[in-house]
């Protein structure tokens, strides 16, 4: 009896572990198809020279979501402590304070580079003879910099308050938008890699419009 007893234990636990596990896999897939998409639609909407372009500006992506997991992912640490502990009040604090951290630093990014826009491009690789394009797709991925950084944040967030499913959704949601627009903007509006790019930076601001009533409202 104490064998079933301990065997139906583990079940539900492996189980609530998958209930969190597959939902945030999912959300880090869709995530990662973000630069996967663009590439594809630059490739054959405008060019092998752009798509090397937007290959060039793949660090610079990386660099916003470690941003975003090094403090999400740390606060989200001590909200589950405190949650568990029934601290909300002190859960909430420490929310309030990455989120003020997440969005002063992305907004520093974002006018920082928009301003340096030409030196970051000769950071990441760009040459002469790129230097246009790469500036380009850069455009709006400083300018989205603070969407592309709370996006994941919200989405680490949500599954610390219980709510995988929706941040997967919210981020699911977020990467199809990103392949309808690099589709319209690249095709039918002839925007060449500037419009992946806005459509890069679309995507997350979408998600971020999802999550954000569970923020608000709760």
């Amino acid at each position: 009896f104490i064998f079933q007893e301990e065997k139906m234990k583990n079940k539900k636990e492996i189980s609530k572990a998958a209930e969190y596990i597959i939902p945030s896999i999912i959300a880090l897939m869709v995530n990662s198809v973000y630069i996967i998409v663009d590439g594809f639609f630059v490739l054959n909407g405008v060019g092998e020279k752009a798509l090397a372009a937007v290959t060039l500006c793949v660090p610079f992506l990386e660099v916003l979501i470690a941003v975003s997991m090094l403090i999400s992912v740390g606060a989200g640490i001590y909200i589950s402590y405190y949650l568990g502990a029934e601290k909300k009040n002190k859960a909430n604090e420490v929310l309030n304070i990455s989120l003020l951290m997440l969005i002063i630093l992305s907004l520093g990014i974002a006018v920082f580079f928009m301003i340096h826009m030409e030196k970051l491009a000769y950071l990441l690789g760009s040459n002469k003879e790129m230097l246009e394009l790469v500036c380009s797709y850069l455009k709006y991925l400083v300018i989205f910099a603070p969407a592309l950084t709370l996006s994941y944040a919200f989405a680490t967030y949500l599954r610390n308050d219980g709510k995988p499913k929706l941040a997967m959704t919210a981020m699911s949601l977020g990467g199809v938008l990103n392949i309808v627009l690099n589709y319209i903007f690249i095709f039918k509006l002839h925007m060449g890699v500037e419009g992946s790019s806005l459509a890069t930076g679309i995507g997350p601001l979408f998600s971020i419009l999802i999550m954000l009533p569970h923020f608000i409202f709760k």
